[in-house]
């Protein structure tokens, strides 16, 4: 069985999971509930850090996310998959609160630190200072990307979502997706130039 079978097996039993999920807790089955959270707070919490600036902020905006699910449990409705519906909720919940709190996005959304380790045991300290300042390059980069490109991104590299899905949870095209990941990927190369 090749890589990418194997790959997509293990993302339809997820599936398969998170649907069994969805109907228990339509029902009222609270340790479904707890299941569907413990599994995608944490993720989704780091999602939405990338819009708020704080982990605190985005683990409020997750609870919300699954507060509102819980409260309307009976009614709630996923056209999609529920990984794909708990992203987009997540992003609309954020974007919500910035609207509030007219927040601007002036850094960059941690995508790098997420990518690498902050300390190596043994490590030298001249090759701590290297990778943090290719960190804040990576992360400056990353910054100056509209919305909209900063999310595919943050969805596609840390996420490790499909185009398919990335499209779902901000409502384009798989292939407007795979363009703007293009156009992101050469404006971050630009930026990057002569920096690293």
């Amino acid at each position: 069985m090749s890589t990418e079978d194997k790959s997509e097996r293990l993302n339809t039993d997820s599936i398969s999971e998170d649907i069994e999920q969805y109907v228990r807790i339509r029902s009222g089955d609270n340790s479904a509930f707890e299941q569907l959270f413990r599994a995608y707070a944490p993720g989704l919490a780091s999602f939405a850090d990338g819009y708020v600036k704080s982990i605190e902020i985005a683990e409020e905006i997750v609870q919300d996310v699954f507060l509102w699910i819980w409260a309307n449990r009976e009614k709630w409705t996923v056209a999609g998959d529920v990984r794909t519906y708990l992203y987009g909720a997540t992003r609309n919940a954020a974007l919500s609160y910035l609207r509030r709190k007219k927040l601007e996005l002036n850094t960059g959304t941690g995508l790098a630190r997420e990518a690498m380790n902050e300390w190596q045991e043994g490590e030298s300290i001249d090759n701590v200072i290297i990778r943090n300042e290719v960190i804040r390059t990576i992360d400056y980069a990353i910054s100056q990307l509209s919305e909209i490109k900063r999310t595919i991104v943050t969805l596609r590299w840390i996420h490790k979502m499909s185009y398919a899905e990335i499209a779902e949870v901000i409502q384009i095209t798989p292939k407007a997706v795979e363009s703007q990941l293009y156009r992101a990927l050469n404006e971050m190369k630009v930026g990057l130039k002569g920096r690293l």
